[in-house]
């Protein structure tokens, strides 16, 4: 009959089977220690504080909740006979890291902050081997959100991440040049923005501390741009048209539209169709441009939609002529309406 565990207890042992030697015999003693456990129980569960040790001798010391890590605790890598080195310490839920805690890695890196499901997820700081550091938020085990990365060698970004890369609004600054970027990024890209000199007189006496000019001044006269604010606007408007198109791939309408929208582009798609099955009837059997068919709808009526409904104004070729909507009936039942 098996002993029922509550309250604290000495070392429990685990035991297995020892492996075979090479001959097929067992040496010695046929049963070794696998695992133990010093601490609180609660109906044979693990509860409340308490210490285990695991068959390959990592160990585990904090609190416990119906035998899962839960609350506040240390786990430990067994590195040698004795010899641990410290691999996380903070909240656990359910056995995964989850909460405020510090994670070791075996490179030298640490990070310190909020974890999700074991996963860095919130706010929290990295320090890496190389001398970088980042710290701002993190989604999903990756750099999401706004975050400052300053780098071993002086460079420094202070913008926005989508998962790990640069993305959106942020400047760098390039210590060896003693420059600012300043504008969009586009997967960790510099896309559009402005390249100009650091300000700070202290940054440009370091700068030039170290310079030394080699190549004779160039000859070739300066070129500057007709209308640069406006070649500048058109290369964030399409940046953001990209990105924009990105996010909201895996959304579905309810999330881009508010109802009301969403009723009116109902109630243009019914008429649309209504004025489809009116043009059959009166034996219209070629499509009118102006006034489009059953799936289409001219590129113009589509720029009045956006501009009045969502206050976007669709400019340049980003579709052909005509633009392809789905059967009206597919739409209904996808808004569930």
């Amino acid at each position: 009959m098996k002993a029922q565990k509550n309250g604290p207890k000495k070392t429990v042992f685990w035991v297995k089977k020892k492996p075979k030697e090479e001959d097929g015999t067992i040496k010695g003693e046929k049963w070794t220690t696998s695992q133990q456990y010093i601490g609180d129980w609660k109906d044979n569960k693990k509860h409340g504080y308490g210490i285990k040790i695991y068959d390959n001798k990592d160990k585990y010391e904090g609190y416990w909740k119906n035998d899962l890590r839960d609350g506040k605790g240390t786990y430990w890598v067994c590195i040698g006979k004795n010899k641990y080195r410290k691999l996380y310490t903070g909240d656990w839920f359910e056995n995964q890291k989850h909460g405020q805690g510090i994670y070791f890695y075996k490179d030298g890196s640490c990070y310190d902050g909020t974890w999700k499901n074991s996963k860095r997820d919130g706010k929290g700081l990295m320090i890496y081997a190389n001398g970088d550091v980042y710290e701002g938020s993190w989604v999903n085990d990756l750099k999401h959100g706004y975050g400052i990365l300053e780098k071993k060698g002086g460079d420094k970004y202070y913008g926005y991440w989508n998962e790990g890369l640069k993305e959106g609004q942020g400047y760098y600054y390039y210590y060896q040049k003693g420059k600012i970027y300043m504008g969009e990024w586009h997967e960790d890209v510099p896309r559009c923005g402005v390249y100009t000199d650091v300000d700070d007189e202290n940054v440009k006496k370091e700068f030039k501390k170290h310079f030394r000019a080699i190549d004779p001044e160039s000859q070739i006269p300066a070129l500057k741009l007709i209308n640069p604010e406006g070649i500048l606007e058109e290369c964030i408007d399409s940046v953001h048209f990209i990105r924009n198109i990105k996010m909201i791939k895996n959304k579905n309408v309810h999330e881009l539209f508010g109802a009301e929208f969403q009723n009116d582009l109902i109630l243009f798609f019914i008429k649309k169709q209504n004025d489809s099955e009116l043009e059959k009837e009166e034996g219209i059997k070629h499509f009118n441009s102006s006034k489009g068919s059953d799936n289409y709808i001219v590129l113009s009526e589509f720029r009045i939609i956006c501009l009045e409904k969502l206050g976007v104004e669709v400019r340049g070729n980003f579709f052909s002529n005509n633009f392809l909507f789905t059967d009206i009936y597919k739409f209904r039942r996808f808004l569930k309406f």
